[in-house]
């Protein structure tokens, strides 16, 4: 390990121990603290994450939402136009973008497209998402 790694290791244990923190607490000091360092990596980035439900976090991939939104379409034997589709996924984005937040939890996406179909009034769509995300949430 490098000079820099243990000076911060021996700085959070000295942390811990002052504040005779228990191994839940350290945990959780642990995940916010990893979230932290990683909005400031990524506010130079300029990168968007997703944090997914097993606190991993992954690229925001608008492709991933395009393919999700196309087997919504399947599930109900509904076939988008490749205009559709666009403009869906650009309305997404664009919500996305505005959420101002490096890194956004993968609900908060889910629920900005579901915004999204039901403004653009995809009722059946919005609806057969909604039914597989919440499949998911099980």
């Amino acid at each position: 390990m490098n000079s820099s790694y243990e000076s911060i290791l021996s700085l959070i244990l000295q942390h811990c121990k002052e504040e005779n923190m228990e191994p839940e607490s350290i945990r959780e000091m642990m995940r916010t603290l990893e979230l932290d360092v990683m909005k400031k990596v990524l506010v130079e980035k300029g990168l968007v994450y997703v944090l997914k439900k097993d606190n991993t976090l992954e690229p925001f991939n608008i492709s991933k939402i395009k393919k999700s939104i196309i087997g919504a379409a399947e599930d109900i034997n509904w076939s988008l136009t490749e205009g559709d589709i666009q403009t869906i996924s650009r309305a997404i984005h664009d919500r996305i973008l505005k959420l101002k937040d490096l890194i956004i939890p993968s609900y908060s996406i889910a629920l900005e497209v579901m915004l999204v179909l039901e403004e653009l009034s995809f009722k059946d769509l919005y609806i057969s998402y909604r039914d597989f995300e919440k499949s998911k949430r099980r």
